[in-house]
């Protein structure tokens, strides 16, 4: 069962001024582009919500899972926001998704949806599953959970929330040179890039290949040396101020983070 769509959350960026939050969103959606250039797709957005549709699922989503901004996504089955619609549909999910051995539970969200409270949705797409497929209902700790966001025309049904880069969009704060030339170096360079900084990178070309794919949005500068560097408004950089964020970290946070920097 393939999914119809993906559904992009957006993190502290919403609780910014709507000045703020309209330009860091045209960032933060120029970011995508950027990202998912050479591949057909469709961006709508419903308030806080970004919705992509592609043929492309799984190759969008890694894509997804690395722009900064980003705090999770979903991968969505869409049917038009009716009851026998949205029964039909979840039924057709827990159907694909749902093992006999295993119990669910549903979570309803609506939003611009009058015709029925989220109980009334959750206990009449339980009670379709239950009698169709005979699975078992555990509301306090179930196997699998089925996401159900209902909007005045179209509802959402999905089964995970995958964690993706979160942060800040890239290109929201400055520009910041690193010197990276340890694991250690690399992580405190993404945590910048995930405060929205740019950056200009010195250092192995192993760690810049590592975080150049992360820098989704715009191109990471190389230099050689820092010394009378240009920036943006012409002024040269002279006097530098020592970041690390990784200052009070575990080595075993560290290495977590590292990981994950690298496998994604």
């Amino acid at each position: 069962m393939k999914p119809d769509c993906i559904l992009i959350r957006i993190g502290e960026m919403s609780l910014k001024s709507e000045q703020v939050n309209r330009k860091w969103s045209k960032i933060l959606m120029d970011n995508i582009k950027y990202g998912l250039k050479g591949f057909d797709y469709k961006i709508e957005k419903r308030k806080n919500r970004y919705f992509i549709y592609t043929n492309n699922i799984d190759k969008v989503s890694k894509i997804l899972q690395r722009i900064f901004g980003i705090t999770s996504i979903s991968l969505c089955y869409v049917c038009k926001s009716n009851i026998n619609n949205i029964k039909k549909k979840a039924l057709e999910v827990a159907k694909n998704k749902i093992k006999k051995s295993q119990a669910f539970a549903i979570s309803v969200k609506r939003i611009d949806f009058q015709d029925l409270s989220s109980q009334e949705i959750a206990i009449k797409v339980g009670d379709i599953i239950v009698n169709k497929l005979g699975l078992k209902v555990n509301l306090s700790n179930p196997d699998k959970t089925i996401f159900i966001e209902a909007r005045n025309d179209k509802t959402y049904i999905y089964m995970e929330k995958i964690n993706c880069a979160g942060g800040l969009p890239l290109g929201t704060s400055g520009k910041i040179g690193a010197i990276v030339n340890s694991k250690k170096a690399l992580v405190a360079t993404w945590l910048m890039m995930k405060r929205g900084c740019t950056i200009i990178f010195k250092g192995k070309q192993e760690f810049f290949d590592i975080l150049k794919k992360w820098h989704i949005g715009k191109r990471m500068l190389k230099t050689e040396k820092f010394k009378n560097i240009k920036i943006s408004t012409g002024k040269k950089i002279n006097d530098s101020v020592f970041l690390d964020p990784t200052v009070a970290f575990s080595r075993d946070k560290l290495t977590r983070l590292y990981e994950y920097i690298v496998n994604n």
